[in-house]
């Protein structure tokens, strides 16, 4: 699921309310206002982000340009700040709901004050807390500069099926180094966007944003660091014996030496193991649609409403995009953007994307509003769970009629050989990100093909040595989504040994209902009655039970519950 700079922003609590709490003496009498104001300001607030949400699908789908976007956050923004600053047709709305900045410090005094001891009161307190220091600093320079880029690179990649079309006798490696090169006028603009949201984090005393960012998300960098580090270890032995095989089968099929081997080649392989050749068949869109639902409905799920409100086929004007996005939680309005053929190329993508809408769909009705969005860390591992199905579970994969892989070489040692490359190149990308945030200034494309050996042990020659970085929109959005979904493969492997095979309703009550009322770490140790193991993910994608990990090295120790306090920003209190 794609996430952009996009701020889902909380209206803060009046005077009116400050003045009540200082009345109150009782914890109890304290947190009976707090939930009687949630409970008006929430409704007061949806149809501010009702407008604003609309405003988001209608930029990502390609309707409208980032810089209608970023209008439309600054008059929501406006909405949060004094009334005298609201526009005319919002007055009505928003009056008596705001006072001044003094709010803030009203709920700084509730953080310090420890009046709030209810754990679901407390993690809304501090999601308004969060939001209200985000708009508090003012990220107009990071707006800016995020804006301009992204406007660019989306008008490139609307035109990218024009492009390819336009250059079919070309051999595909040649095009896409031509396509890629037309991304490296954005250089410029991406290390401005970079700098502006290291200044505007540094505000709030963070070391650059890659680390304001974690904090907000519950990550630890200095926890995340260990595990880089673990991980890279314990798969490395792995990942060699998978690209020995790799270059052993691409020398034979393309009649070439082992040192020869291009980039491109590597490519080739690892879309191999994503959508193998023996799988691929193509079908009416009734008949691609009626696979897809009966995918989901062996488990208990509908996705005939979430299917209504989508916008899937392809169309080559269409972004070649795939993501999931909520309109409104409340009325169940969930969607999925794609630009897909009915084949079954397409269904690994769309299981992921329909995997998200059906947990937001899921979400329990008693979930306070501000809460309902799942940690997208939370929100991954379901998404990758489902979608590793067609790789973990004979069942799942004969409902979508994908022959078996025993005898398909990329298969010869390993269940999932694509989820160990994906690691690796989550290492890669994490890295790159943590270090272009540390020094926005150095050389990111000799940056970029130096963690391309140091991860994946291959190396591509100076012709193929282009910005593909620059090209890839997680890398562009800078949210931090390959720290989610290093984390997010580690608790769907996780899931899977705990919920295997055909038992995917039951994440509905052990998993998607909490949506963030909990930290994503209680979520995990709830479903699956421990803290998260890193020996279910070295074991996920090989075959054979015998475990992998290093036992000399705990992997737990990484994983310890989250503080309650986690996200508190106590450095600006």
């Amino acid at each position: 699921m794609m996430k952009l700079f996009i701020k889902q922003n909380t209206l803060l609590p009046v005077i009116l309310f400050g003045l009540l709490l200082i009345s109150c003496s009782e914890s109890n009498q304290s947190e009976r206002l707090f939930r009687h104001f949630l409970n008006r300001h929430t409704e007061k607030i949806k149809p501010i982000m009702l407008n604003y949400n609309k405003a988001v699908w209608a930029t990502y789908t390609g309707q409208s340009k980032f810089s209608e976007l970023l209008s439309e956050t600054r008059r929501t923004d406006s909405l949060y700040n004094a009334t005298d600053k609201s526009p005319e047709y919002y007055q009505q709305l928003l009056r008596n709901v705001y006072d001044n900045a003094s709010d803030f410090e009203i709920l700084s005094k509730i953080k310090k004050s420890g009046l709030i001891s209810d754990p679901l009161l407390q993690r809304q307190s501090i999601s308004f807390f969060r939001e209200y220091l985000f708009i508090k600093n003012n990220w107009d320079e990071t707006e800016d500069k995020q804006t301009r880029l992204l406007d660019h690179f989306f008008e490139l990649k609307k035109n990218e099926n024009c492009f390819f079309d336009s250059l079919k006798n070309i051999p595909n490696t040649e095009a896409r180094s031509m396509w890629i090169e037309k991304f490296s006028e954005l250089t410029g603009e991406f290390k401005e966007m970079l700098r502006a949201m290291n200044n505007d984090a540094r505000r709030l005393g963070y070391d650059n944003y890659f680390h304001y960012n974690m904090e907000n998300y519950e990550v630890s960098v200095s926890e995340l660091d260990e595990i880089l580090n673990f991980v890279k270890i314990q798969t490395d032995a792995d990942y060699d014996l998978i690209l020995e095989n790799c270059r052993e089968i691409l020398a034979e099929e393309f009649n070439t030496d082992k040192e020869n081997l291009l980039y491109e080649h590597y490519r080739y392989a690892h879309s191999q193991m994503i959508f193998p050749k023996s799988w691929y068949a193509e079908y009416s869109r009734d008949d691609f649609i009626n696979k897809l639902k009966a995918f989901y409905q062996s488990g208990g799920y509908d996705i005939r409403g979430i299917l209504a409100k989508s916008d899937i086929w392809y169309d080559k004007n269409k972004t070649n995009n795939s993501f999931f996005f909520c309109l409104d939680i409340d009325q169940g309005d969930m969607r999925v953007y794609s630009n897909s053929h009915p084949n079954s190329s397409e269904f690994y993508m769309l299981i992921h994307e329909f995997g998200h809408a059906l947990h937001y769909e899921n979400i329990g009705k008693e979930v306070p509003y501000f809460l309902k969005n799942p940690n997208p860390i939370i929100a991954e591992a379901v998404a990758i769970y489902f979608d590793s199905k067609i790789y973990v579970s004979p069942v799942h994969r004969e409902m979508l009629e994908l022959p078996s892989l025993e005898t398909n070489p990329y298969f010869k040692n390993f269940t999932h050989p694509s989820r160990l490359l994906f690691i690796r190149k989550l290492l890669r990308n994490i890295e790159f990100e943590k270090s272009f945030f540390e020094n926005p200034e150095q050389d990111l494309n000799a940056l970029w093909w130096d963690l391309n050996r140091k991860y994946l042990h291959y190396d591509a020659g100076p012709d193929e040595q282009v910005p593909e970085w620059l090209s890839n929109q997680h890398v562009v959005y800078c949210s931090g989504i390959n720290v989610f979904y290093l984390y997010a493969i580690i608790i769907a492997a996780q899931l899977e040994h705990c919920f295997p095979g055909q038992n995917v309703s039951l994440l509905k009550e052990k998993v998607m209902k909490y949506g963030d009322s909990l930290p994503w770490k209680d979520i995990v140790k709830k479903a699956t009655g421990e803290e998260i193991n890193l020996e279910y993910l070295f074991n996920s994608y090989k075959k054979g039970d015998e475990p992998t990990t290093n036992k000399s090295i705990d992997a737990l120790t990484f994983f310890q519950s989250t503080p309650d306090d986690f996200i508190l920003f106590n450095n600006q209190l």
